[in-house]
Formats: structure tokens, C-alpha cells, sequence
């Protein structure tokens, strides 16, 4: 942002010191990197590349893998929504791990090149990867001189405890309905420092909750297909996880799918958290309710290829896999993907060897969450 929009803004400053902070302007991440920013009434997030390269510099190549980029979407939807509190819980529900060696290096090389106050982070002493040199630090660290302005507002929002004056931000008294917010020094006006956009999101972030019938559904066609809505629904309520009423929704369905016969094992098996591909191999040997066998190398088009049989059904092409993101997976293969020249994975495979449709096979695991990435 060449005119930046954070320049001589006044911004709520958040209550501990924090890696990502959301504001009125976007999602930042320390020291002034823009994961999200606003455009006009709505915010676009950066590109998942962008912000990765960002996250591994900073907590070392294995936080890419963290769902960073699907946290910002989120909190860019309650930005929208004139949210900024629930933005920033989505990303503090993210649990960042401590910065990496190189990434403390690097906070401390900006800090001076800028002449910002040391920064208070938790810190590993282990740095997986390469270990940057000292010109490496200094280099990577050049390249944020341009947010220079940025990172100086920014620099109280992520320390709280650098000059942060009080009594020049004091706060509505507990127990109004602005209670604990900032408000102006004059005593005027609305504690909120965010403009609402609410057009851009007139519906509920999550929509009511899908109906449990009565009855079990007449034939399998509709009870896969509200297997499929409760899941859903449920998954994308984890990550929303907004009041204490919406919880109270949420717990309510959890416990009205349990006791459900034909929906519990598949809804629950959705909601697996993502496992090593080691755990999904040997689970195949003890298959249940909920879960299905899953070729990780395709069976249909490994037999018209020509494999083996016994390569085919070799344990290591075995994984058990929850049956509704097995259905996803098969989508996944059978939609175009720009990854694999803007052609499906399964036309993409045709002709190619055992070994790129194993890699192919892992990269549809990791897409629909099943494996670890």
C-alpha cells in the first residue's frame, strides 16, 4: 500500500501481546505484514502463498501447514460483518507456535532497521530447515522497510504494554452495553473502531442449523444428504465458534446427532481431526461405522493401467478414511485443478507412473483434511 491507510489511525490496542491483530484496516501480522486488507466496504485476504511465506518465515516451514489462510477467511468475514472482537478470536483460536529461531532474528533485525522497541514474543530454540546467516537476516529484514509507517502504528497494537496510555484510551464502565470497550477521551461517541459493512454479509455467518427429523429419512439418498448438511455445518461451526449462544446451538446438535443411528458414526468420523498417513494405514485393519477403504492410488484407473493387483491392494495403498470426505475426495479427483495443468487429477493421471499417482493420491488427502499436511 504505497498511501497506507493505517498511517495516523487511532486503533484499540488488544488486551496481551498477540502475532496477529485484526483491525478496522485488516489482518496484520507482526510487524506489519497485511495478510488482509481492506477494499473498499469489504476485505480480500492475500494470496495462501503469500501468507505462508510470511508464516514460515517468521515459525519455520512446518507452520505452512497450519490452516492460517482459512482463519484469516474467517476473520475477514467478521470484519465484514463490523466484528472486529470475533475476528480477532479466529485468529487466536489459530495457536501459533513459538517463532523460530531465524523468525526471532528477523523480528529483532526489523525492529532495529526501524527503530521500533524490542519485541516481546515466545521464542524455540530449536530452527528446523536451514539456518539463515547474519547477511540472510539482514536482507530479508530490508524488504520491510517499506511498511515502515505501518509497522510504527502497528508496534503498540502488538505490544500493548509500549506507552499505551490509559488515561488517554480510557474504556465504557462494566456492565454497559459498550462495557470494557475504548472510547473516545471526550466521553463521546461509539467505542467500536470498526466501520460495519454489514451489506456485504446480510445473512448469519452459519445460517440455522440443519434439522433433525423425527424419523429416520425413507430412503439412504436423503439420509446421505443430511449425513452431508449436519457435517458440514458442524465443521465450519468449529471454526466459527462464535458466542456462548451459538455454542449452546452447536452442543445442542452434537448431542442430538448422537443420538441419531443413521447419522452419529458418519458425522463424528467427518469431524476427525487430520491424521499421519501412518495412522490411516494401520486403521484399515480395524474398519467401523462411519469409514470407508480408500485406494490411495485409484483403483479403477490403476487396473485399466495395467498395476498389479497385488500393487493395488498392497497395505501401503490402504488408508480407512471417513465415508462423507471419501465421497469428497472422489469430487476431488474428478474436478479441474489448475495445479495439474486446469484438467481434473484423474485425467491428469492418465499414463503416468505408480509413483506420481501415490504423490497425487496424498495431495487429494490432504486436500479434502484427512491427512496431516
Amino acid at each position: 500500500m504505497p498511501n497506507d491507510p493505517l498511517a495516523g489511525r487511532g486503533l484499540r490496542a488488544p488486551e496481551r501481546s498477540r502475532m496477529l491483530v485484526a483491525t478496522e484496516d485488516g489482518i496484520f501480522l507482526r510487524p506489519g505484514a497485511a495478510l488482509a486488507e481492506r477494499r473498499g466496504n469489504g476485505f480480500v485476504a492475500a494470496e495462501p502463498r503469500e501468507i505462508n511465506s510470511r508464516i514460515g518465515a517468521l515459525f519455520g516451514p512446518g507452520a505452512i501447514y497450519l490452516p492460517v489462510a482459512s482463519a484469516v477467511e474467517i476473520a475477514c468475514v467478521h470484519l465484514r460483518a463490523g466484528n472486529r472482537d470475533a475476528a480477532q478470536r479466529a485468529l487466536d483460536r489459530l495457536a501459533l507456535p513459538p517463532v523460530s529461531p531465524n523468525g526471532a532474528r528477523l523480528l529483532r533485525a526489523i525492529a532495529k532497521r526501524q527503530g521500533l522497541a524490542t519485541p516481546v514474543f515466545a521464542e524455540t530454540t530449536k530452527q528446523a530447515g536451514t539456518i539463515w546467516t547474519e547477511d540472510d537476516v539482514e536482507s530479508f529484514a530490508a524488504l520491510d522497510d517499506r511498511l515502515a509507517s505501518r509497522t510504527r502504528v502497528l508496534e503498540k497494537i502488538f505490544n500493548p504494554g509500549l506507552g499505551w496510555d490509559p488515561a488517554k484510551h480510557p474504556r465504557w464502565p462494566e456492565g454497559q452495553s459498550d462495557g470494557g470497550e475504548f472510547r473516545p477521551a471526550d466521553g463521546s461517541g461509539s467505542g467500536s473502531s470498526i466501520r460495519p459493512a454489514a451489506a456485504i454479509l446480510p445473512q448469519p455467518l452459519l445460517g440455522k442449523p440443519p434439522k433433525i427429523p423425527k424419523r429416520t429419512p425413507p430412503s439412504e439418498i436423503a439420509k446421505n444428504n443430511l449425513r452431508k448438511e449436519l457435517a458440514r455445518w458442524l465443521a465450519n461451526a468449529a471454526l466459527l465458534l462464535l458466542d456462548p449462544p451459538a455454542a449452546a446451538v452447536i452442543s445442542a446438535l452434537h448431542a442430538a446427532v448422537e443420538g441419531t443411528a443413521w447419522a452419529a458414526h458418519y458425522v463424528k468420523a467427518y469431524l476427525d481431526p487430520p491424521k499421519t498417513l501412518a495412522e490411516l494405514q494401520a486403521a484399515v485393519q480395524n474398519p467401523r461405522a462411519g469409514y470407508e477403504i480408500h485406494h490411495i492410488v485409484e483403483q479403477t484407473p490403476a487396473r485399466i493401467a495395467d498395476f498389479s493387483e497385488s500393487q493395488i491392494e498392497d497395505p501401503s495403498n490402504l488408508a480407512l478414511v471417513p465415508t462423507l470426505k471419501h465421497w469428497e475426495l472422489t469430487g476431488w479427483f474428478m474436478r479441474r485443478n489448475k495445479d495439474y495443468g486446469n484438467v481434473s487429477p484423474r485425467s491428469y493421471l492418465v499414463g503416468r507412473d505408480w509413483e506420481t499417482r501415490t504423490r497425487i493420491g496424498l495431495d487429494g488427502l490432504r486436500a479434502v483434511g484427512v491427512l496431516k499436511k
